[in-house]
């Protein structure tokens, strides 16, 4: 009897400490799940604002690529220079545009154990975009800064004058020599296609990732809290 008695009571204590581990793997579980919504949460918001961004950079580089064309154009006729490119000719010789993306979500993501992101493609997709396209888009920009800024010391400088009382306005020393100037027209459309080809069509890839991995992210936290 006693001992019956006994087992039973063993029993009731065992129940209880598994009712009791439950309780604390489902409050453990609710913790975790709280907290993959919230580093979720922030890199999506972070990813909105690098769209802005993109979109800011994607005009400002295709309206360099219609300067670049209008100019080469210009140079592969018999017309005379046209004054109204002269406060654009700054657009094709600055290196802009810089690309700085928010990276507090991601940070915090790879800061705690990166599994917290439950849905390993998701994960590996944010981290892709991050460390390798991010990456690539911040250094191919920083390149391309230091050597347009030196071709506008060794090569623009050299082929057009500063118009007074302008802050951004030049115009070229000799327009019909630069027609037959190779080094110059050269360089020229290497820039332009490089910009065009290389940056641009990159640039419109990268936003149509940002905005899919964003519209996966709503997916996921919607599954994560329904």
């Amino acid at each position: 009897k006693y001992l019956f008695y006994a087992v039973g009571e063993i029993i009731l204590v065992v129940i209880g400490i598994l009712i009791a581990l439950q309780i604390n793997n489902l409050n453990e579980q609710s913790k975790s799940k709280k907290k993959e919504v919230k580093i979720l949460s922030e890199i999506r918001s972070n990813l909105i604002e690098d769209l802005k961004d993109h979109n800011q950079n994607i005009f400002y580089i295709s309206y360099k690529d219609s300067i670049f064309n209008r100019f080469i154009t210009l140079l592969n006729s018999d017309l005379p220079y046209d004054n109204s490119l002269s406060k654009s000719m700054m657009g094709i010789t600055l290196a802009g545009p810089h690309f700085n993306p928010i990276k507090t979500g991601y940070n915090t993501m790879t800061s705690n154990d990166p599994e917290i992101i439950s849905n390993d493609r998701l994960r590996i997709n944010i981290a892709i975009l991050y460390d390798t396209k991010y990456l690539w888009l911040e250094s191919v920009l920083q390149d391309i800064y230091n050597n347009q800024n030196a071709w506008f010391a060794k090569i623009f400088l050299k082929r057009f004058k500063y118009i007074p009382k302008t802050s951004t306005h030049y115009e070229p020393i000799d327009f019909e020599k630069l027609k037959n100037d190779q080094e110059f027209i050269s360089t020229l459309v290497y820039y332009r296609d490089y910009w065009k080809n290389g940056i641009l069509r990159r640039y419109k890839n990268y936003r149509t990732d940002v905005q899919d991995l964003v519209d996966s992210i709503e997916i996921e936290i919607n599954r994560i809290q329904n």
